[in-house]
């Protein structure tokens, strides 16, 4: 699990590596939070990766909400292959 660390208000980006390990194919991506603790994926529509290939996804503008200093805030990132059941991985 990772951590990250912010007064309620403060922005951050985040980024995340996809490896497609398998044939090549089309790949969406979600996130969810429970506390409103979203930002926009520059992937918009997914991306197609060859097998073996990476991308870099970006979540930017993310706000902290107003809580508690220390509270724990639910973050949730799910990459999907098309065509692929069972193979969604939340970060």
């Amino acid at each position: 699990m990772n951590q990250l660390y912010g007064p309620s208000g403060s922005v951050h980006d985040l980024e995340f590596v996809v490896s497609n390990l398998f044939r090549g194919g089309h790949f969406s991506f979600e996130q969810t939070s429970e506390d409103g603790f979203v930002g926009r994926i520059n992937a918009v529509g997914g991306a197609y990766l060859e097998e073996g290939e990476q991308k870099i996804i970006r979540v930017s503008g993310m706000v902290v909400p107003e809580r508690q200093e220390g509270a724990r805030i639910k973050y949730t990132f799910t990459v999907r292959k098309e065509g692929c059941s069972g193979n969604s991985v939340p970060v």
